[in-house]
Parts: structure tokens; sequence; C-alpha cells
């Protein structure tokens, strides 16, 4: 991180998300550990905390937080959740962190791959000094996807260097799924 604005900015949540998210970490966390300590706890208690269901129901209406309502009231999602979830809970933690979205593809070098929509996936990153970006899955892994085509694939020759994404303006949590 080059500033503090710039650390602050995955560090952000609503004033109630954060009250809230602090004390449901207060039931869990043990502060007094490392970094990744912290993080793998925070995401086995999101992986947890409830099951893996692509048919979740929306969230009502009369609910205003995404992440709080899966945690205290869903008993089921998927992988948007999981990862929203995790990363307000990282944040209320004071672990800077952001909600990634991709694909999840299991290839090698040179090999030619097809990625569908089945392989959608979401998942959150939190920051390490002196390391960088590090990803975090806190989707249970009954939930990962799984390759099996159901519509015709793109496919990427091996030829064909990846490009970095745009830079967003401002990191955020979803505050509705999207479905993969």
């Amino acid at each position: 991180f080059g500033s503090t604005a710039e650390r602050l900015r995955y560090l952000t949540l609503p004033g109630e998300t954060k009250i809230q998210a602090q004390a449901l970490l207060d039931g869990f966390l043990d502060r007094n550990q490392s970094r990744p300590a912290q993080a793998e706890a925070i995401a086995e208690y999101v992986r947890n905390c409830a099951a893996y269901d692509l048919n979740t129901r929306r969230m009502p209406s009369d609910q205003e937080d995404f992440a709080l309502w899966f945690l205290q009231e869903s008993d089921t999602g998927y992988c948007v959740h999981f990862a929203t979830a995790a990363t307000v809970l990282l944040r209320a933690a004071g672990i800077p962190a952001r909600y990634v979205e991709g694909f999840l593809v299991d290839g090698r070098l040179g090999q030619v791959i097809d990625v569908t929509a089945q392989q959608a996936h979401a998942w959150v990153e939190y920051y390490l000094p002196d390391f960088g970006w590090v990803i975090l899955e806190a989707t249970p892994s009954d939930g990962l996807p799984v390759v099996c085509p159901t519509e015709p694939p793109v496919t990427i020759p091996p030829s064909t260097k990846p490009t970095e994404p745009p830079e967003t303006t401002e990191p955020s949590v979803p505050t509705q799924p999207t479905r993969p």
C-alpha cells in the first residue's frame, strides 16, 4: 500500500455493519494470533455458517445488509455470499480485504482451457505487508465449481497472454448477490 488512504479503502465498512461484524468476531477470533491465522479462522467461521446451495433465497426486502443477513439469518449461500461475508469480517478485524470475482479453472502451462459460466467463482483476498494480496477461500469445498460445461466453451489458446483487469475506482462489498 502506498498510503494510509489506500489502506483505508480496503478497511471501509458501513458503521452498523462494522459494529455487528466486530460483535461476531468477539465470539470466536483470537486477536493475539498472526494475521494469517486470524484470516483462516474467519474463513473457517464463514465456511461453517451456512450450507452451500445455488438455490439460496434472495435477501428479504426488509433487510439492509447482505453480509449480516447471510451470517446471522440465512442457512444457505453460494460463493458470492461466503466471499462477501469473509470480506466484511476481515475488514471488521482490521485486516485489509477485497472481494474478487473470476473463474476457477484447473489448467497447466501450454494447455488449452475451456472456460464456462459453470466455473464462475467469488473469493476474498487480504493484504499482508511485505508480501501483498493473499487469496482466502471462504466457500465450503463442496461449493467450489465443478468442470462440467453446459454451454459452448470459450477457448483460450496457450499463446494468449492474460491482461491485467482495469483497476476499480472503489473496492466494495456487494449489496446484493450476483449469480455465477
